[in-house]
């Protein structure tokens, strides 16, 4: 058993170093993802996933990826899109967005976003769902939920 993200964030971990992670966190007015939706930007500037359709907020998510992994801190970025810019993306309307994009050592098992889904990972394996969780104000600890209970990991 697998799951879309972990095995995207499996695949751009695959040789790079580190990497840029991009969250979904939230959405008004129309938008073409669901709030989680993730963007994997690797060192090398391999893209794997996507926040949106269009391109639009990728293409953003990836510049802001570039400038997260130059200074190791993490950067949420709220982004308006007016109704013409929308229009001319072939949405119905504008609307907000906020992304989330944090630094990832994808080869440290210590890194909270690695140990985080390597504990979602083994939930998934057993056939459980599980979920990730990490406060906007806070540092870049996690904790994973597993549904049957079990806790991994920390807020702090």
């Amino acid at each position: 058993m697998s799951h879309p993200t972990l095995d995207r964030f499996a695949a751009v971990r695959a040789g790079e170093p580190r990497l840029a992670m991009a969250t979904l966190v939230d959405a008004t007015g129309t938008s073409s993802s669901i709030v989680g939706a993730k963007t994997f930007v690797g060192q090398s500037g391999r893209i794997v996933g996507a926040v949106t359709i269009g391109g639009c907020l990728d293409a953003r998510a990836a510049e802001a990826a570039d400038r997260v992994l130059a200074s190791g801190s993490a950067e949420l970025l709220a982004i308006s899109l007016s109704d013409e810019q929308a229009w001319d993306m072939g949405l119905a309307c504008g609307g907000n967005v906020r992304l989330l994009v944090e630094p990832v050592r994808a080869a440290a098992a210590d890194d909270p976003v690695v140990a985080a889904y390597a504990a979602a990972e083994r939930a998934v394996a057993a056939g459980r769902r599980a979920l990730v969780v990490r406060a906007l104000n806070g540092g870049p600890a996690r904790l994973v939920l597993d549904a049957d209970g079990t806790r991994a990991g920390t807020l702090g």
